[in-house]
């Protein structure tokens, strides 16, 4: 087979594309609960990242407060908590966290009270629901 100088260019073109299509990396997918909406699940998880860099100590007190009262701020109007309960579950742990972190002291105490409400949040991010320890925050 004779193989032209166009012909190997656009083979060669080809080629590099099919493979540069390969190698991109696609967009995470979120595995969003049933019933929960996407502003409450990227709030929830907004504020679950912040508390987490605050409990490892790379973010401070007054910085992961003002961030995460900044997410709640952000996305709260586009939640529907009145009517639809994994969005609530999301927005009120999300507010627990608020509180601690603006009511509270620069502490152990408080530092493990943002750890536990974090990992609450991260089992409601998961599944929708609250988890054992905090299902007495459901509603009606």
């Amino acid at each position: 087979m004779n193989l032209t100088r166009r012909g190997f260019v656009a083979v060669t073109g080809a080629a590099i594309l099919s493979l540069a299509g390969c190698s991109s990396r696609p967009e995470e997918e979120k595995n969003i609960p049933d019933g929960m909406s996407e502003a409450a699940y990227d709030m929830g998880t907004k504020v679950y990242d912040l508390a987490g860099d605050y409990v490892s100590g790379s973010d401070g007190y007054d910085t992961t407060a003002a961030a995460v009262q900044s997410a709640i701020d952000e996305n709260g109007p586009n939640i529907d908590a009145e009517n639809n309960k994994p969005d609530e579950r999301v927005l009120m742990l999300c507010t627990m966290i608020a509180m601690e972190l603006t009511a509270g002291d620069e502490d152990e105490y408080s530092q493990g009270n943002v750890e536990n409400l974090r990992d609450a949040l991260g089992y409601t991010l998961e599944t929708g629901e609250y988890s054992e320890e905090y299902s007495m925050l459901e509603t009606e």
